[in-house]
C-alpha cells in the first residue's frame, strides 16, 4: 500500500475511556452489533484496517440489539456517516492535541488540519468547552494510525503514531477524513466497476480492508485521499494512478461539501492526475479549473487524443468519471459540480549497455519507449558472440537482484532508465538456489544475485538466518553454501573468479483467521510458532467452535470439513467461519419452539433437488419461511449472518433479504420451498444456504425439515486473471498481444467461447475447454485499424458445463490508438 494506506493499518480505540468524557446523565453509546467484518487488536474490534468500531468484548456480548442513532441500520449503512447523529454540527470539529504526542507527529497533525481547513467546508478548531471532540493521541503499542468514522460522542481518540513513529502528514489527512465522516473509497459497493482486487487480498487478515462496506454517492475517485494503493489493486482500465499525491482530491472536497449540506456553486473541471490539459469551450485549460456557470447552460469539454507528456511520463485519456466520451458536452447543474478526466499513465523506458558496444540490453515486450503503469517488463543483458566479455550488474536492483539476468521490472513511480554493465575478465558471481535475496558484503546491504569484480579485495559476507521473500509473501532460511560451508558468515575472495551460491530453504506462511474472532479457534498439526512451514509440506488445520457456535466452513485456500489439509507450496490464507446458526441435515427434522434460539443453514452437496418445509404447530403465530444463499467468498456475508438469521428480526426485513419465501399461515399446513436447477435462483452446490422464520410477534412453533433427492453434477466455475487490459499503440499499428489465464475452479469440465462486439478486439483461441482444476492460456489481440482515440470494449466469455450455461465472465479492454505527433483524433493539436 502507499504510505497513507500502510499507516492506516491495525487500529485501536478509546471507547472505554469515553465514559469519563460524558456526564452521568449522558453516557456514551454502546457499540453496534458486529455486522461488518473486523479484526481484534489490543482487545478492540477494527474494520478495514483503520476504522474503529469498539471493544471486542462489548461486541461479543452485544447480541442482536442496536443502540442510539445506529439502531436498525444495515451493514453498509453502518459504514456511512450520512445519518445526522454521526456528523459534526455545522462542520466544526473541536480537537485537542495530547501532550504525549511527539513533536514530529504534532507537526504532521497540524499540517493535515491546515489541509482540511484551507480546502474544505470543515473547520477543525481547538477545543474550549465542547463535549464532543477529537483528541490526537499516540497509538497503543500494537496499533497504528486510526479513527472512528464521523462523530462518535464525547472524547474520541484519533491515533496519530504507528509503532512509536509519527503518522505521516498524508496518513493524518486520511484519518481526519474518517473522523469527518468519510469511508474508504476502495470499499464502495460499486468499486468492481473501476477496480480489480487480486484474489490473494480477499482472504486472511487483510480481507476486511477490501470488503465492500459503503454505498456510492458520487463518481469513483481514484485520487481520493481515502483510497488505499496496495500492489494487489489494479484499475479499470489498467494504468490509472491511485492517490499518490498526499492531499485532498477535488472529489474529496466536493463530496465533503455535499455531505455537510453545502452545495458547491462552481463547477470544477479536473484531471487525474492533476495539472493536465482540458479544452473547455474551445479554450485550453490546465486542470483543476473552476467555472461559475449558469445552471442549464451547455458547455463543451474535450481532451486531446494525443498524449500529454511530462519528463519521464506521458498521459493518455482513459475516460471521464461519468463515463462520457472524450469529446462531450455538459449541462451546468448544481447536481454535478465535479467532472474529472482519468488518464492512463505511462513511464519512459530506456535501456543501454556500458561500455557501449560490449553487449546489448533488450526489453520484453518491445516498447516504443513507454510502458503502462504497473505493467511488467523483462530486461536481459547479452554479450556479443565470440568475445570474452561478461555481464556484471545493473544500475538498479528493484525488484530484482543486482546481477540477476534476465530480470523483471515493473513500471512504477518514475521512468525506467536501465543500464547493463559489462566487464572483462568475468566477474565473480554470488547467486542462490532460489530467487533474489538479501546479502551483506563488508556490512553493506546488497540485493543478490550480485557480482564482484575480480580486482576487488576479499570481502566479509553474511547471510541472515531468515529473510523475507520480497513481493512473494514467504521467507528464506539460510541452509549453507554451495561449497559445503554451513555458517552464514564467511570471507569471499573474488580474484579467483567463478560462482558461489547461497543455499536457501523456502518457507511459506499459513495465515489462519477466525471470523468472528470469538466464534472459535483453529489448531494446526504439526504446530508452528509463527505459522510458517517448509515448501511442499502438508499441515492439517482443525476449526474448533466456541460454546454456542458451529463451524460453517472455510474460505480462501483451504476447503473441506472442520479438519482440512493445506499443501504449503505458496502463501496460503484460510478463514474459518463460525456461526450461531444450526446445521440442517436431510431427513432429520427439528422442532422449533418460540422464541427460536437460532437460525439454520445447509449446503446442497451432491443433491439435484432440495425441499425445505416448515409445518406450524397448533396455535403458532403466522410466519414466513425464508432462505438466503451466500455465494462465492464468505467475506461478502461477513458477520451479518447473526443479524440476518437469529431470532427477533422484523418480518419485512427478512422477506426483502431472502432468495426464497414461503408463508406458513395455517396450522398443520406446511410452508414449502423447492430449490433445484430450474428454480430462481438455481441450486448452487457451492452455496451456503441460511434459513430463518420471519414473524412479527412471538408464539412461532412447529417442525422444520430438509429433504434432498437426486444427484447433481458439480458445475464448472470460471476465473480469469488478469481481468482487465490496456493496449497502447500508434494509430494503424497492432500492439503486442496480452494474455490471461482461464481457470476452472468447479467440479466438471468447462467449455468456453469468447466474443466481442468491437471489431478491433478478439481472443486467440476463440473457444476451448478446461478440465476441473485446469487452466488455459488465452491471448487478447487488438487491431490498430481504428481512429486515433480511446476505445473501450468487452471480451465476453460464455461458459458452460454438463448441465448447461454457468456464470459468464466479462473482461474490459481499453485500446488507446495514439495519433501522429502533429494531429490528434479531432484535428486539434
Amino acid at each position: 500500500m502507499g504510505q497513507v494506506a500502510a499507516s492506516a493499518g491495525i487500529a485501536a480505540t478509546a471507547w472505554l475511556l469515553a465514559t469519563s468524557a460524558h456526564g452521568a446523565g449522558n453516557p456514551p453509546q454502546p457499540p453496534p452489533t458486529p455486522d461488518l467484518p473486523y479484526e481484534v487488536v489490543d482487545g478492540l474490534a477494527i474494520h478495514a484496517g483503520d476504522i474503529v468500531l469498539g471493544p471486542a468484548e462489548a461486541f461479543e456480548r452485544s447480541g442482536p440489539t442496536r443502540a442510539g442513532p445506529l439502531r436498525g441500520l444495515t451493514p453498509r449503512e453502518l459504514a456511512l456517516p450520512q445519518h445526522g447523529a454521526t456528523l459534526w454540527p455545522h462542520g466544526v470539529v473541536p480537537y485537542v492535541i495530547d501532550e504525549a504526542l511527539p513533536a514530529e507527529a504534532v507537526e504532521n497533525t497540524l499540517a493535515a488540519i491546515d489541509e482540511w481547513n484551507s480546502r474544505t467546508v470543515i473547520s477543525l478548531v481547538p477545543r474550549t468547552v465542547e463535549e464532543d471532540f477529537i483528541r490526537f493521541v499516540p497509538a497503543p503499542a500494537a496499533s497504528a494510525c486510526s479513527s472512528y468514522v464521523g462523530r462518535f460522542g464525547g472524547e474520541q481518540r484519533l491515533n496519530s503514531t504507528v509503532g512509536g513513529r509519527p503518522c505521516t502528514r498524508e496518513a493524518m489527512i486520511h484519518e481526519i477524513g474518517h473522523a469527518v465522516g468519510l469511508s474508504h473509497e476502495h470499499q464502495r459497493s460499486d468499486r468492481d466497476e473501476r477496480l480489480v482486487i487480486h484474489d490473494s487480498a480477499l482472504h486472511g487478515r487483510g480481507a476486511g480492508q477490501v470488503a465492500p462496506s459503503s454505498l456510492p454517492d458520487r463518481p469513483y475517485d481514484y485520487g481520493s485521499v481515502m483510497h488505499y494503493n496496495p500492489p494487489t489493486f489494479e484499475t479499470i482500465p489498467p494504468g490509472i494512478e491511485i492517490d499518490d499525491y498526499g492531499r485532498l482530491s477535488e472529489g474529496d472536497i466536493d463530496g465533503v461539501a455535499r455531505l455537510y449540506g453545502h452545495t458547491p456553486t462552481a463547477t470544477v473541471i479536473a484531471t487525474h492526475p492533476p495539472g493536465l490539459e482540458v479544452v473547455v469551450d474551445g479554450i485550453a485549460t490546465t486542470a483543476p479549473a473552476r467555472f461559475e456557470w449558469e445552471p442549464g447552460t451547455e458547455h463543451t469539454l474535450e481532451v486531446a487524443a494525443r498524449p500529454q507528456v511530462r519528463p519521464g511520463s506521458r498521459y493518455l485519456f482513459a475516460r471521464w468519471n461519468d463515463g462520457e466520451p472524450r469529446v462531450r458536452t455538459v449541462t451546468a447543474s448544481a447536481d454535478r459540480t465535479w467532472i474529472e478526466a482519468h488518464f492512463i499513465t505511462q513511464r519512459a523506458v530506456t535501456v543501454a549497455a556500458s561500455p557501449a558496444g560490449w553487449g546489448e540490453v533488450l526489453a520484453t515486450p518491445e516498447t516504443d519507449g513507454w510502458v503502462t503503469l504497473r505493467a511488467p517488463v523483462r530486461i536481459e543483458a547479452r554479450t556479443r558472440p565470440g568475445t570474452l566479455v561478461s555481464f556484471w550488474r545493473w544500475n538498479r536492483w528493484y525488484p530484482h537482484g543486482l546481477a540477476e539476468n534476465p530480470a523483471p521490472l515493473v513500471a512504477g513511480t518514475g521512468p525506467l532508465d536501465v543500464v547493463g554493465y559489462f566487464t572483462f575478465p568475468a566477474a565473480f558471481r554470488i547467486g542462490s538456489n532460489a530467487g533474489p535475496f538479501t546479502l551483506y558484503l563488508d556490512g553493506r546491504w546488497h540485493r543478490a544475485p550480485t557480482a564482484l569484480l575480480r580486482s576487488q579485495a576479499p570481502v566479509a559476507a553474511r547471510v541472515p538466518e531468515t529473510q523475507r521473500i520480497r513481493y512473494a509473501g514467504g521467507r528464506y532460511r539460510f541452509a549453507g553454501w554451495s561449497d559445503g560451508m554451513e555458517v552464514p558468515e564467511r570471507t569471499i575472495d573474488p580474484s579467483r573468479g567463478g560462482t558461489l551460491d547461497v543455499l536457501l530453504a523456502t518457507e511459506w506462511p499459513l495465515e489462519v483467521v477466525r471470523r468472528p474472532p470469538h466464534g472459535g479457534s483453529v489448531l494446526a498439526d504439526p504446530p508452528s510458532p509463527d505459522w510458517h512451514y517448509a515448501d511442499g509440506s502438508e499441515t492439517t488445520v482443525t476449526a474448533v467452535p466456541s460454546a454456542g457456535w458451529e463451524f460453517a466452513g472455510w474460505s480462501g485456500d483451504v476447503a473441506g470439513g472442520a479438519t482440512a489439509t493445506a499443501l504449503l507450496d505458496r502463501p496460503l490464507a484460510a478463514d474459518a467461519w463460525f456461526t450461531r446458526t444450526r446445521e440442517l441435515r436431510s431427513g432429520e427434522p427439528v422442532a422449533i419452539a418460540s422464541p427460536a434460539a437460532h437460525g439454520y443453514r445447509f449446503r446442497a452437496g451432491t443433491a439435484a433437488e432440495l425441499v425445505l418445509a416448515f409445518t406450524p404447530a397448533p396455535g403458532s403465530a403466522p410466519a414466513a419461511l425464508c432462505v438466503r444463499a451466500i455465494h462465492g467468498p464468505l467475506e461478502h456475508a461477513a458477520q451479518s449472518w447473526d443479524r440476518l438469521f437469529s431470532a427477533g428480526s422484523i418480518r419485512e426485513q427478512r422477506r426483502s433479504e431472502a432468495d426464497f419465501v414461503a408463508e406458513a399461515a395455517v396450522p398443520g399446513q406446511a410452508a414449502t420451498i423447492t430449490i433445484s436447477r430450474e428454480s430462481d435462483p438455481p441450486l448452487d452446490p457451492a452455496a451456503l444456504y441460511f434459513v430463518t422464520l420471519a414473524h412479527s410477534r412471538s408464539g412461532v412453533a412447529g417442525t422444520l425439515g430438509l429433504e434432498a433427492s437426486g444427484t447433481a453434477v458439480h458445475p464448472p466455475a470460471g476465473r480469469a486473471w488478469p481481468r482487465a487490459f490496456t493496449f497502447v499503440a500508434d494509430v494503424g499499428t497492432d500492439p503486442p498481444a496480452q494474455s490471461f489465464e482461464l481457470t476452472n475452479e468447479g467440479g466438471s469440465a468447462m467449455r468456453w467461447e469468447a466474443s466481442a462486439e468491437a471489431a478491433w478486439l478478439a481472443a486467440d483461441p476463440p473457444q476451448g475447454a478446461v478440465p476441473p482444476g485446469g487452466t488455459a492460456q488465452v491471448a487478447v489481440r487488438v487491431t490498430g485499424v481504428v481512429p486515433a482515440d480511446t476505445h473501450e470494449g468487452t471480451l465476453a466469455l460464455e461458459l458452460s458445463g454438463p448441465a448447461g450455461a454457468v456464470a459468464p465472465l466479462a473482461l474490459p479492454v481499453t485500446f488507446v490508438a495514439v495519433p501522429p505527433p502533429d494531429v490528434n483524433g479531432s484535428g486539434r493539436m
